[in-house]
């Protein structure tokens, strides 16, 4: 507070529009692939980042927007205010990071989640069967695997055309992102792929690669 430029208009005062622009242009270049943020910041923040960025450099600002729905707790929104908010750390005490990650995904980014820490006991199950499907009914974490070097996703299908889901997966995800359908069609040849050890493992890399 207190902080301001003097200009020809009037007193302007430091904002986080422009720092972003600023950031942007110095590590990201003239135009972002994918730029992401929540839903209430396309007005004014994005619409602030894109004016100043396109008025300067004259290129499309970003050919991407990821903007995510909010999460709620139990139906209300999280505030200090209210007391309902908790951390990573506090949830990492009692699951498994992976767990977290898998759970989120399995919702549309733009879809709003009503969360409820005792979801994450279901997301847990359906993780483990998800994680044992991949490792031929051995219990397993997904991460146990050796990873293709430098794989691409056009070398990764010619090899995964055994399994008959492969395009889907990428389909899946090439529209706005959709890793709930995504992940549906993984557990829904799981059985498929239990036998496929061959299959599984490269089910698992693009996992990886591409979801974390």
């Amino acid at each position: 507070e207190g902080a301001f430029w003097s200009s020809p208009w009037g007193n302007g005062r430091p904002g986080w529009h422009i720092e972003c622009s600023t950031f942007a242009h110095k590590y990201c270049g003239e135009t972002v692939d994918i730029h992401g943020g929540g839903q209430d910041l396309v007005f004014p923040h994005h619409e602030n980042e894109c004016a100043q960025s396109e008025a300067l450099t004259e290129q499309p600002f970003v050919r991407h927007w990821l903007h995510n729905a909010h999460v709620n707790l139990r139906k209300e929104k999280m505030s200090k205010s209210l007391g309902n908010t908790f951390s990573l750390r506090d949830l990492f005490a009692q699951y498994d990071p992976m767990v977290l990650r898998f759970y989120l995904l399995q919702h549309h980014y733009r879809t709003p989640i009503d969360f409820a820490p005792e979801h994450l006991d279901a997301a847990t199950r359906a993780y483990g069967r998800l994680a044992r499907g991949l490792n031929g009914g051995q219990d397993a974490k997904i991460d146990d695997v050796v990873l293709t070097p430098n794989l691409s996703v056009a070398d990764w299908l010619a090899l995964e055309q055994g399994s008959g889901i492969a395009q889907q997966l990428v389909d899946a995800l090439c529209d706005d992102f959709n890793t709930s359908k995504a992940l549906g069609l993984v557990f829904a040849h799981l059985d498929q792929l239990a036998r496929k050890p061959e299959n599984a493992s490269l089910i698992k890399v693009f996992l990886q690669k591409v979801l974390g």
